[in-house]
């Protein structure tokens, strides 16, 4: 594992990540000799909580992931693993191959040639976006385990901020709130969604069909379903565009199933959110980040 990741998880969870770290090279040989791998590499990206690696079996190409279980956002990989199972069979969604639940680890298909969308052109990322949004959400009520919920995802991450003293999201904070609240009045059904679908989780597989990555698992709306997609990247193209005509470029090319108002709302509501995570992770918030949050205010108010 690369040691900024390692450094991360000891430097975040003191003892707890510290002997996590330890144990995933026994880990991740069991697993190896459990189902017959061989490793090609660490894939690149990703958080700094987890582990991704390339592998192979029998010549068919595979991908390997495990990660600490981070407290505050439960444990995701369990979370992602009650996606995957509901993804079996499903098109234009990673297939999983296989886990082992006891150890957080989890075997999937291999996305070939696996372009994500984030490495299309600039200027059709706003207006070609993958329609994925509606293969994702699955009925609450088939569900079985402690699944999160976005209502609490905002909860736990904004009484944190909340408590730490700081004052510069609490606007934010009451704004995005009150999206939220009007939203969850306006779509109370409740789905199992991906929660963390952007660009880099879409990947060009087969027959240039776009495919679903990486589901963080979380209950909400199919609505907030488009809120990390809104808001992620938007750098990319603001020097061919304006953030603001960035924003209603998307929300336009989404919109359908919902208005253009709602969906600007779930970006805004869905950037908070990740801020804020930022932030009660100790971590910096970069200019850009901090710039897009107002420009984003002052188009959705």
């Amino acid at each position: 594992m690369p040691a900024s990741m390692t450094d991360f998880i000891v430097s975040r969870f003191g003892l707890q990540g510290r002997t996590w770290v330890e144990k995933q090279r026994g880990v991740l040989a069991d697993c190896a000799e459990q189902w017959d791998l061989g490793f090609d590499g660490l894939a690149p990206g990703g958080l700094p909580t987890n582990v991704v690696i390339f592998v192979r079996r029998a010549g068919k190409a595979l991908v390997l992931k495990t990660g600490f279980p981070h407290p505050e956002h439960l444990n995701e990989l369990f979370t992602e693993l009650q996606v995957l199972r509901r993804w079996q069979g499903r098109a234009q969604c990673v297939q999983l191959v296989d886990y082992d639940e006891a150890h957080g680890v989890l075997l999937m298909e291999r996305v070939l040639p696996g372009t994500m969308f984030r490495q299309e052109s600039v200027d059709q990322r706003s207006t070609s976006i993958p329609d994925l949004f509606s293969l994702t959400p699955l009925e609450a009520e088939t569900l079985d385990g402690d699944l999160p919920n976005y209502r609490d995802w905002i909860a736990r991450a904004f009484e944190t901020y909340r408590k730490s003293g700081e004052t510069l999201l609490l606007p934010h904070l009451i704004l995005a709130e009150a999206y939220l609240a009007k939203l969850l009045n306006l779509y109370p059904d409740q789905y199992l969604l991906h929660g963390d679908l952007h660009h880099e989780n879409m990947l060009k597989g087969d027959d240039d069909a776009w495919i679903a990555i990486d589901p963080k698992g979380v209950m909400g709306p199919p609505i907030l379903e488009y809120g990390r997609f809104m808001h992620n990247f938007v750098a990319d193209e603001t020097p061919h565009d304006s953030v603001e005509a960035v924003l209603v470029n998307r929300s336009k090319t989404l919109a359908g199933k919902f208005p253009v108002d709602e969906l600007l709302m779930t970006g805004y509501i869905d950037l908070v959110l990740s801020v804020c995570w930022t932030l009660n992770d100790d971590q910096a918030l970069c200019a850009d980040r901090c710039a897009l949050l107002e420009n984003y205010r002052k188009l959705v108010t």
